[in-house]
């Protein structure tokens, strides 16, 4: 039961902060993803030359086309870029570009159709072993504090079972570079 007259808790300086940070934050990752979403729009204005116009289904078939091949866009990206651009139009127009132009989605399911994505690939234990021992190669010397410095990485990696990411976040935050060695903290 809620009662009116009591008085709300009082909080710490501890939780008002945690609550500004979270604020900020979520505040923050607005105005990144509404940056986003307007370089979008701008970029599809000035490829179809359409200054404040409505859009029509042949602008955006000019949009994808350009992102597609002279962009060389992956269809992955071409969805992203129909997202931002459909939920910026939704605001300004009301609607939502397939409701208007359901023929267009069918075009942009078709750019997808034959496409493979480029698959990475492991290295084996053997190969990732002849990197580490290798010294020189085609006049390439692999002993410099460049080539050891990666040597160790990928020695980390392998050792503590990290994916790319990890690594990558680790150097960021705990690798402190001397002059003659890195200590990771």
């Amino acid at each position: 039961v809620c009662n009116i007259m009591s008085r709300p808790k009082k909080r710490t300086r501890a939780e008002l902060n945690e609550d500004m940070s979270e604020l900020y934050e979520g505040l923050m990752h607005h105005l990144h993803s509404r940056d986003a979403y307007e370089a979008e729009v701008r970029r599809f204005r000035e490829v179809v030359h359409l200054p404040r116009a409505k859009p029509t289904e042949a602008h955006y078939v000019q949009y994808f086309k350009f992102l597609r091949d002279e962009r060389h866009y992956a269809p992955s990206s071409m969805t992203t870029a129909f997202s931002k651009l459909n939920g910026a139009f939704v605001r300004q127009y009301g609607t939502k570009i397939q409701d208007e132009h359901p023929r267009f989605i069918t075009l942009l399911k078709t750019f997808a159709s034959g496409f493979v994505p480029v698959q990475s690939e492991v290295f084996t234990a053997p190969q990732i072993m002849n990197f580490l021992e290798l010294t020189e190669d085609n006049g390439t010397q692999y002993t410099t504090s460049y080539w050891t410095v990666r040597k160790a990485i990928v020695a980390s990696m392998m050792a503590g079972g990290l994916r790319c990411c990890e690594v990558i976040s680790i150097l960021r935050r705990c690798v402190i570079n001397y002059d003659n060695r890195f200590e990771v903290r």
